[in-house]
């Protein structure tokens, strides 16, 4: 018995041709068209889709579109973080649900408006503070530079 390999199997399946006799016949359209006039039917009527519903555009000065908000980091003391958490309060008990950025800039938004007389007194009465991280405070176990306790 002789083993055909894949690739010839494949090969002879391909190559055959098929027996034309074997195969259905499919009716011309002509055939088809006279078909449906004896049988008194109408070909099917074609659909018209709607036409497309057009949205508004939305059209926004670019001066009014949303900015991306931008990550930064401030110093403050005790005493400016206390009240900023008494504005943030005094937000809820009006029925605004404000979070710390959004009192600070409403606090911008009023300093932008002042003249600048106003700005440069309110500017005086803020006291200056060291900024930047507060410094390392040093373990009570610690030994001093010379190995002394």
């Amino acid at each position: 018995m002789k083993k055909h390999d894949f690739k010839t199997s494949v090969l002879k399946g391909v190559n055959q041709t098929p027996n034309p006799q074997s195969l259905p016949t499919r009716p011309s359209l002509t055939e088809l068209a006279n078909k449906i006039e004896a049988d008194g039917r109408q070909p099917a009527i074609e659909v018209q889709r709607p036409p497309r519903r057009e949205s508004p555009q939305k059209t926004r000065p670019k001066s009014e579109r949303q900015q991306p908000p931008v990550k930064d980091a401030f110093s403050c003391t005790k005493d400016d973080l206390k009240m900023l958490n008494n504005l943030i309060d005094r937000s809820r008990e009006l029925g605004i649900r404000a979070s710390k950025s959004e009192v600070l800039r409403a606090g911008i938004l009023v300093l932008g408006s002042t003249s600048d007389a106003e700005f440069r007194e309110i500017l005086m009465n803020v006291p200056q503070i060291k900024t930047g991280r507060p410094a390392k405070k040093a373990k009570a176990n610690d030994k001093d530079v010379d190995g002394e306790e």
